[in-house]
């Protein structure tokens, strides 16, 4: 084991989803070689912040370094060579004005231009990256993101009756406020995972439906969410990977995804209901189909089952370890 790699991540905090991804790359990837993780001591974008982080890079990255996601501005301060990881282009996408600004340059045109590879989860990522950065083109790959082994498949006879419907995450791009309206015709329980927002419970109360709306669930409360769902909900309007769909499809369980990429690829041909994430009526009539359209849904579930092997984590592994091994 004579590779070493040290991966920076952020600062450990709420939402650590990116640092949950590649403890399951980290563990096939111990196998192979040593792994040895750098978490940035400040998490706020500040001056002070950033120049301490900055400065921490300069000092404690003393090999070939890999940039796990989003604090890709460390590589400036890296005097190794990098490699950066990009989960989606979201900081200039969402952003306008001076931020976005700020964002364009100081995290990404600036850290790419000096990172010696650059990683992407998807190929939608990809797409925007290049368009953005066409710069990046020789030295760009597409590592998709691994599936947690601790989503097995779990059976449960489906509820056409009431289906438990599980919708994931409440930021706004996650499409909440539409999935409710949707459903105000539906007989279900509904089960919201993510932050509260008084306003999405404001309209749940309003809307008559049955839900439960849950927060700061662990690992394990999350994974028995999938198992006691019908339905993972999930018609995203923005993502660069969308693990629930494949989180979802490994437990057993049909999806209801947004008809865009990249949830179109990474759910697969035929691996989820897909549908358009702008349109309530869309929304409502793809999950009347899954309820009502057994055949359907067994047709869903297998495609499903199928998809779920490409995102094995000893796969994704061995593509980083090839990757690590190219600029050792």
């Amino acid at each position: 084991m004579n590779l070493r790699i040290i991966q920076v991540c952020r600062k450990p905090g709420i939402n650590f989803s990116i640092e949950h991804v590649f403890d399951t790359i980290n563990r096939e990837l111990e196998k192979r070689c040593l792994i040895q993780k750098r978490c940035l001591p400040y998490a706020y974008v500040r001056p002070y912040g950033l120049l301490r982080n900055l400065l921490f890079a300069l000092f404690k990255c003393n090999t070939i370094t890999h940039i796990v996601g989003e604090i890709h501005y460390a590589a400036l301060a890296i005097r190794y060579k990098t490699i950066i990881t990009v989960h989606d282009l979201s900081f200039i996408d969402l952003n306008s004005g001076w931020k976005r600004c700020f964002f364009y340059w100081l995290w990404y045109y600036f850290p790419l231009k000096k990172a010696i590879h650059v990683t992407c989860i998807s190929y939608k990522v990809r797409d925007d990256i290049l368009r953005n950065f066409p710069f990046v083109r020789d030295k760009i790959s597409v590592i998709y993101n691994p599936l947690d082994p601790r989503f097995t498949y779990s059976y449960k006879k489906f509820d056409t009756i009431r289906p438990v419907i599980l919708h994931i995450g409440t930021a706004s791009n996650k499409n909440l406020e539409r999935v409710i309206e949707a459903l105000k015709s539906i007989d279900c329980e509904l089960r919201v995972i993510g932050k509260k927002r008084m306003e999405y419970v404001a309209l749940l109360n309003e809307s008559g439906i049955n839900y439960q709306y849950k927060s700061n669930l662990t690992d394990e409360e999350i994974i028995e969410e999938y198992r006691q769902a019908d339905i993972i909900s999930f018609p995203s309007l923005y993502e660069g990977f969308g693990m629930p769909i494949v989180e979802g499809q490994a437990v057993g369980r049909v999806v209801l995804a947004s008809d865009i990429e990249p949830l179109l690829d990474v759910a697969g041909p035929n691996g989820a209901c897909f549908v358009n994430p702008y349109s309530v009526n869309s929304i409502r009539s793809g999950l009347k189909k899954i309820i009502e359209d057994e055949d359907f849904r067994n047709s869903l579930l297998k495609a499903g089952r199928q998809n779920v092997a490409r995102f094995e984590p000893s796969i994704i592994a061995e593509q980083y370890f090839d990757l690590y091994k190219t600029f050792s």
